[in-house]
């Protein structure tokens, strides 16, 4: 029951993805936009961008240390393209960049995913102290 709150990335609907869905849809109408909308996010919310590539209405999604979901395999059914970044000391993460990889291959779905040898779990943050991960 907790995963669910702390990780919505393990989920592909409700009103989370209701309201983001809503957003998405309302900045592809607005007359300055050219349609395409992509999502990003780091930590969790790479995870939650992962899934949003699988839903429909999205151009891209930049997946940034994400977690990858459970059902990683039904998620990229007919996603987006998709760029990933990872951490190669991510010790949450470990093996994260080659499983997105695999499981996009398999799906057909175009990604340009990489693992950064020496980077640590939210190398994208401007902080002056690593990350312990």
């Amino acid at each position: 029951m907790l995963e669910e709150h702390v990780h919505p990335a393990h989920r592909t609907g409700g009103p989370v993805f209701d309201q983001v869905d809503a957003v998405r849809a309302a900045v592809a109408a607005d007359p300055s936009c050219t349609g395409t909308v992509g999502a990003i996010g780091y930590g969790m919310g790479g995870g939650f961008a992962l899934v949003l590539a699988g839903q429909p209405g999205w151009s891209a999604s930049s997946v940034n240390y994400g977690i990858l979901p459970k059902n990683l395999d039904e998620v990229l059914g007919g996603a987006c393209p998709i760029v990933g970044s990872f951490g190669g000391r991510d010790k949450g993460l470990r093996g994260a960049a080659g499983k997105l990889t695999e499981a996009a291959a398999a799906a057909g779905v175009t990604v340009d995913v990489h693992e950064y040898a020496q980077a640590r779990h939210g190398f994208i943050n401007r902080i002056t102290t690593a990350s312990p991960r």
